[in-house]
Formats: C-alpha cells, sequence, structure tokens
C-alpha cells in the first residue's frame, strides 16, 4: 500500500505542472465556448458542454492529488431523481461531476450552486455550460426563483443540492434545510441521499495538504420513492435524511481512519511505532541474556561433571594401583619365604653331607 502511494505521489509531482498548464488552458477556452452556446444552444450539443467540463474536472482532481471511491450508483433509477449531498468542501461539486461522467447509464444532473462561483469567470462559464443553478443566498426571492426552476428541471433531469446551504468544515453535519426538499414533493420525484466522506480539510489554511495523497468515499445511498415521504412533512423528513447519512458518514470515517492524513494521529502512530520497536529491541536482548546465561550454566555444569569424572578416575586408579601394590607385596613376600626355605634345605643337606663324611674318615682311620 505504501509503495502505491509513493509511485502514486512520483507520477503527480512528475505530471503536476503539465497538468496544471493544461487544465489552465482549457478553462481559458470556457469564456468563447459558452459565448457560443449562449448565442445558439444548439450550435453545442450537450454531449459535447458536459463531455468538456468532465474533462476539466478530471484534472482538477487530479491536481489534487485524491483517489474518489463510490459505490450505490447502480442502484440509481432510471428517472429523474433529486440528489441530496452533505458540503464538506467547495471541492464536493467536481468529485460528482466525474463520478457522473464516468456513468453514462445515469441521467447527468443539474448542480445547484451559489452564486459567489460567477466570481471567478473561467470557472463559471464551465459551470454554465452544464445549466448549473445560480442562488444568492441573502436574497429569498432569488431562492424561490430557484426553487421554480429546480421543479421545471426535475421534469426531464435530475438535480444535485447541498441540502446544508454551506460548507461545514468538521466531521459533524449542520442543518438541513427544509425548503430544500420542496421541488421533489412538488414534483414527486425520488430522494437520493449522498454522502461525501474524506473532503474535510482540502481547503484549509494548511496548502500543503492540498496536493498530499487523500482518498474521498462517495456513497449513493438506496433511493428514497415518493410513496415513502408523501405522508410526511418537510421537516420530518430533512431530520430523517440527516440521521440516515450522518449515520453513514461515521460509519465510512470509522473504516477510513487509518486512510485519513493527520499529523497528530502520524505522530503518535510514529510513537506506537517507536516504542513497539524498543520493545522487540528489550526482548531481543533479554533473550539473548538468557541464552548466555543458560550456555554459562551448562558450561558450569559440564565443568563441575568433568571434575567429578576426574575425581572419581583418579580414586579408581588409586585403588587399582594399591590392589596392584597389595598383590606384588604378597607375590614378594611368598618367593621371600621360599627362598629361605630352599636355604634352610640346603644348609641342611650340607651339615649332613659334611657329618657322613667325617664318620668315613673317622671309619678309615
Amino acid at each position: 500500500m505504501k509503495a502505491k502511494i509513493f509511485f502514486r505521489n512520483l507520477g503527480h509531482a512528475i505530471s503536476f505542472p503539465f497538468v496544471a498548464i493544461s487544465l489552465l488552458i482549457g478553462l481559458s477556452k470556457s469564456k468563447n465556448l459558452y459565448k457560443k452556446y449562449y448565442s445558439d444552444p444548439d450550435l453545442l450539443s450537450e454531449e459535447e458542454r458536459y463531455s468538456y467540463v468532465y474533462k476539466q474536472t478530471s484534472k482538477a482532481t487530479f491536481i489534487a492529488n485524491c483517489k474518489i471511491n463510490y459505490d450505490g450508483i447502480e442502484k440509481i433509477p432510471q428517472v429523474p431523481v433529486m440528489y441530496v449531498c452533505n458540503h464538506k468542501a467547495g471541492f464536493d461539486p467536481l468529485l460528482l461531476i466525474k463520478i457522473f461522467s464516468q456513468e453514462q447509464k445515469v441521467i447527468r444532473p443539474v448542480f445547484v450552486s451559489k452564486i459567489e462561483l460567477l466570481n471567478n469567470k473561467n470557472v463559471g462559464n464551465a459551470a454554465k455550460l452544464i445549466d448549473t443553478i445560480f442562488i444568492d443566498r441573502k436574497n429569498l426571492r432569488s431562492a424561490f426563483k430557484c426553487i421554480e426552476e429546480e421543479k421545471k428541471i426535475l421534469a426531464k433531469r435530475s438535480v444535485v443540492v447541498f441540502i446544508e446551504g454551506t460548507r461545514i468544515l468538521s466531521h459533524d453535519f449542520g442543518e438541513f434545510k427544509s425548503a430544500a426538499l420542496e421541488p421533489a414533493f412538488a414534483t414527486m420525484r425520488p430522494i437520493v441521499p449522498v454522502v461525501i466522506q474524506g473532503s474535510v480539510g482540502v481547503e484549509q489554511e494548511d496548502k500543503k495538504s492540498f496536493f498530499k495523497y487523500k482518498e474521498i468515499n462517495v456513497r449513493f445511498l438506496p433511493c428514497i420513492k415518493p410513496t415513502e415521504f408523501i405522508h410526511t412533512s418537510r421537516e420530518g423528513l430533512a431530520v430523517k435524511l440527516r440521521k440516515i447519512m450522518l449515520e453513514k458518514y461515521n460509519e465510512l470515517e470509522k473504516e477510513n481512519k487509518s486512510k485519513l492524513y493527520d499529523p497528530q494521529k502520524a505522530l503518535t502512530h510514529n510513537v506506537d511505532e517507536m516504542q513497539s520497536d524498543n520493545n522487540k529491541v528489550e526482548d531481543e536482548i533479554n533473550k539473548k541474556l538468557t541464552i548466555s546465561l543458560q550456555d554459562e550454566n551448562n558450561i558450569e555444569n559440564s565443568k563441575l561433571k568433568n571434575n567429578v569424572n576426574k575425581t572419581s578416575s583418579v580414586k579408581h586408579n588409586s585403588k587399582s594401583k594399591n590392589k596392584q601394590n597389595l598383590k606384588s607385596t604378597k607375590t614378594y613376600k611368598s618367593n621371600s619365604i621360599k627362598k629361605t626355605t630352599q636355604k634352610k634345605l640346603e644348609n641342611k643337606n650340607t651339615t649332613k653331607k659334611s657329618k657322613t663324611n667325617n664318620k668315613k674318615n673317622n671309619l678309615k682311620k
């Protein structure tokens, strides 16, 4: 996983200047394209307009170095629907535009955006090319006009609404505006809750984190049919939607805690890794010490056994020597006795011979 992220960051760093230049050139064409479309809508087909905007959004998501994971879109019915989304960053509409560009079976939606987007002419003209509805949040008349436009569009196409009305730069949800659900009640169109998780912090003060690898999860929840909400109030439906979407958001947060970039968590993770490494080193040292102590004990035991064996062998040898010495003394004594007895016999014989010779001599005389 770390290797994949490394190579992705490397490719991002190499391709970044080329993609950024391409994005600037592409957005600079938005003014001329919008003039062409505004003068005669038949000159630019819907496919051409959307393909242009989708290409620019894919470049922008690449520059932000984010991977988009999404699911549940295959269950959306093939009829105009109202997408109700939470809002964490101004980057969120780009994520949805890129997703819808990859799914040809889904009806292309119209986005409801704040009027401040028109301050950036290139981005504003690109948004106009996909028939974006602009709302002035400070003007009630603008809000009513926006709702009426949504009702007309829902007859043929889908609509994307960020129901909180503004970005919530935390892991909580803001109040869901019940008035935003009026077009769905009026046209009896299904409502599809959409949860965006992981885009918090993309536009915060730390600009370095904008270019770091991040994974953003988009979940399309099961649609709510008109028969399920027609007998409830707009306020009650807004509360129900907030509860369902917040639960799903919290689930995604728990699943992707390790993937989210958090410097404090990274520090604690590194500290934990260092502690675990230190524990491993200590365990290895203790093992080596125990092994060395065991070896020393074995050596001492072997020495003691050798000494015992030597002493036993010495004793055995001394006993055997003593036995040999006893045998030799016995044999020596027996030999000496034999010799003495032989001498005595010889002396007796000599005395007898001398006596007999003396007697013979006396007789002769």
